[in-house]
């Protein structure tokens, strides 16, 4: 009987695990989901799109934009090797999500967390503050496409807001990548190679491919920051509710 009794309780227990990992993947799909839609409506009630702010300061500090200078110097190896790092987001965030939920629960929450505030902050810069792109702000300058639309045969139809350059979130998705990273695989020297790899060629990539300025940059790594120390709060306050017991 006592046996029965501890049988069911352990598939009581697998069935709540379960059923928690489904609702945290939905979460997952929401936050997502989320972001892309919300850029589409922020594509709708924006302000007046900004065309030459963000120009005018990169010449200012340089003379001429830093597009201008990496399309005079494209070559076809730069061109795979930057379009490829851009394309990676927002695929590697996601596969690195799904592998913390099914092997480091606790570290999930606390990346779904950035990531979803992340993209929330973005969302609020894009409706207040759109900004086109080098691509279209600056003449004569052509993108370079994501190889892998290319291969679909979408090209640039998959973007719902080709105004949504400020902050780039490819280089916060970076940011956050590499810390989740870190965090997941303390000590491992492939994890730290990665990220190094990851922090220092998306940026470059962003401006190479015509699709963000350095400002837009400098804003992704801030709004990385300041999801991580949201993130560190909120965790802190479940952990709290949890005496202790949710880290």
């Amino acid at each position: 009987m006592g046996c029965r009794e501890g049988g069911d309780e352990d598939s009581a227990g697998k069935w709540k695990s379960l059923a928690r990992r489904v609702l945290l993947l939905l979460v997952l799909a929401l936050v997502m989901w989320g972001y892309e839609y919300s850029r589409a409506i922020a594509a709708k009630i924006s302000p007046e799109v900004h065309y030459t702010t963000l120009l005018w300061f990169e010449e200012k500090l340089f003379g001429t934009p830093l597009i201008v200078f990496f399309q005079a110097h494209r070559t076809a190896v730069l061109d795979y090797l930057f379009s490829g790092v851009y394309s990676l987001h927002p695929a590697y965030i996601v596969l690195l999500l799904l592998y913390l939920l099914a092997r480091k629960e606790k570290l999930y929450i606390h990346a779904i967390i950035s990531v979803g505030f992340a993209g929330l902050i973005a969302v609020v810069c894009y409706v207040l503050c759109p900004v086109a792109p080098p691509w279209i702000a600056v003449p004569g300058i052509t993108r370079i496409q994501n190889p892998i639309l290319v291969y679909l045969g979408r090209g640039h139809s998959i973007d719902p807001n080709p105004y949504a350059a400020m902050p780039s979130m490819h280089v916060a998705s970076a940011v956050l990548v590499g810390y989740y990273l870190m965090r997941a695989f303390p000590g491992s020297f492939i994890a730290k190679i990665i990220t190094y790899l990851i922090i220092i060629l998306m940026p470059i990539a962003v401006i190479y491919t015509g699709n963000h300025y350095l400002l837009d940059v400098i804003a992704g790594l801030i709004v990385a920051y300041v999801s991580l120390e949201i993130a560190d709060l909120a965790v802190d306050k479940l952990s709290q509710r949890h005496h202790g017991n949710f880290q």
